[in-house]
C-alpha cells in the first residue's frame, strides 16, 4: 500500500534559505528511492516563499520504513531539524496510508 508523507516547512522571513540536503545525500536519495520507483517527490512553495511544501509518495510500506531506517535519512533528518531549530523556522510532517478500491464502485 502506498504512502504518502507531506512536509510542511514555515519560514519567518526570507533572509535565511530553506535547508537543503546535500549532494551526496540528494545523490543517494535519488539512486536509492526515486531511479527505482520506491519514491517520487514534489516541492512547491507559497507565492510570498515563506512555505515550502514536500510531498513524497512512496511505493509500499516497506520502501517508506526502509527510507526512515536509512543512516542517510536519520543524519539528514536530524541536520534539517538542528537547522531549522537554529533558524525560527516551523515544521509539520503528516503521514497518509493511501488505500485504493478497485473494481465495481
Amino acid at each position: 500500500m502506498p504512502i504518502k508523507t507531506i512536509t510542511t516547512t514555515v519560514r519567518p522571513n526570507t533572509n535565511v534559505g530553506f535547508f537543503a540536503f546535500t549532494e551526496e545525500q540528494n545523490t543517494h536519495f535519488t539512486n536509492v528511492y526515486v531511479n527505482t520507483g520506491k519514491m517520487s517527490r514534489t516541492i512547491s512553495r507559497s507565492p510570498d516563499n515563506l512555505v515550502r511544501v514536500v510531498e513524497r509518495l512512496f511505493a509500499t510500506v516497506e520502501d517508506f520504513e526502509a527510507y526512515k531506517a536509512d543512516p542517510v535519512t536519520r543524519a539528514a533528518s536530524a541536520n534539517r531539524d538542528a537547522y531549522n531549530q537554529a533558524n525560527n523556522h516551523i515544521i509539520t510532517q503528516s503521514k497518509l496510508l493511501l488505500q485504493f478500491k478497485t473494481g465495481a464502485t
